[in-house]
């Protein structure tokens, strides 16, 4: 039986000596798991290659212990984050024939892993942006427009800044010209 879990570990912030990053979610074989790299605060994110960035340690009792250890071949750069991902292939595995009986293990294997590709879509949706079902705009649009505004804001924010620091210069000199005058006046 497979809980309800994440089906992801981390974002783990890199510190440019750290190889060996845990997770805790049950994976059938090595090979169920992923992990993803990317520049600190960054949108884009890269795919590392297992035997060749990495390789995957797994508990050796997945039902007491699941999970396991990624190990990177490199530290990860103190600028990035990683994150490890259940990648559970999308496939059906069971095969029944009529001359055979049931085994209980095979229908809860089979349920398992059926359990565990829904967990993955689950924690990749809890990542999606989404955009209301009447909405004519894609997600990306609507990512894109945020990120557009968002600059066009941080445009405006160092336009006014500008402008304020020119403003109180401008009224320092104003000061000092009428204390000046002022000066004059009582000469």
């Amino acid at each position: 039986m497979q809980d309800d879990v994440k089906r992801r570990a981390g974002p783990y912030e890199g510190d440019g000596k750290t190889k060996s990053f845990p997770f805790s979610f049950y994976v059938f074989s090595a090979n169920d798991v992923k992990v993803v790299t990317s520049v600190k605060d960054s949108t884009v994110e890269e795919t590392l290659e297992k035997g060749v960035d990495y390789s995957v340690t797994v508990n050796a009792d997945q039902n007491a212990t699941p999970g396991g250890t990624v190990v990177l071949t490199n530290a990860l750069a103190s600028n990035h984050t990683l994150s490890i991902l259940s990648d559970l292939p999308y496939t059906q595995e069971m095969q029944l024939t009529n001359f055979s009986r049931f085994p209980p293990e095979i229908l809860n294997s089979a349920m398992d892993r059926t359990v565990i590709l829904i967990q993955q879509l689950k924690e990749l949706a809890s990542r999606n942006l989404t955009v209301p079902a009447t909405s004519n705009q894609t997600p990306q649009e609507l990512l894109t427009a945020i990120l557009d505004t968002a600059s066009t804001a941080n445009a405006y924010a160092a336009e006014a800044k500008a402008i304020f620091e020119k403003s109180v210069l401008i009224e320092a000199n104003v000061t000092a010209n009428a204390d000046s005058v002022s000066l004059m006046k009582l000469s």
